[in-house]
C-alpha cells in the first residue's frame, strides 16, 4: 500500500482510500484543475486553504453569497422606508 497526499488537507492518505480519514473529503470526486496562486500546487476547487503552502483560497460561492446578502439588506431597508410613510 502506497501513500499519497490529500489534495484538500495535505495529510498523508492511502492511495486506495476513497475518503480522506483526516478531513473527510471524497477523494474520487475532487476536481484538481485549480492551482494555487502562491505556490502553484494543485488544489481542489472547494478548498479554503492550500494544503501545500497554507495560503487562503477563495471559494467561488463566497462572493455570490455576499452580493445576495447585500441585496437583501437593501431590499429590507427599502421596505422599512416605505412602511415608515404609513406609520
Amino acid at each position: 500500500m502506497s501513500m499519497t497526499t490529500c489534495p484538500e488537507c495535505g495529510k498523508p492518505v492511502s492511495d486506495h482510500a476513497k475518503i480522506c480519514p483526516h478531513c473527510g473529503i471524497n477523494r474520487l470526486n475532487i476536481d484538481l484543475g485549480t492551482s494555487c496562486s502562491e505556490c502553484g500546487g494543485s488544489i481542489s476547487n472547494n478548498a479554503r486553504v492550500c494544503p501545500h503552502c497554507g495560503a487562503n483560497w477563495p471559494v467561488p460561492g463566497d462572493s455570490k453569497q455576499l452580493i445576495i446578502l447585500i441585496l437583501l439588506l437593501f431590499a429590507f431597508l427599502f421596505i422599512l422606508k416605505l412602511l415608515s410613510r404609513y406609520l
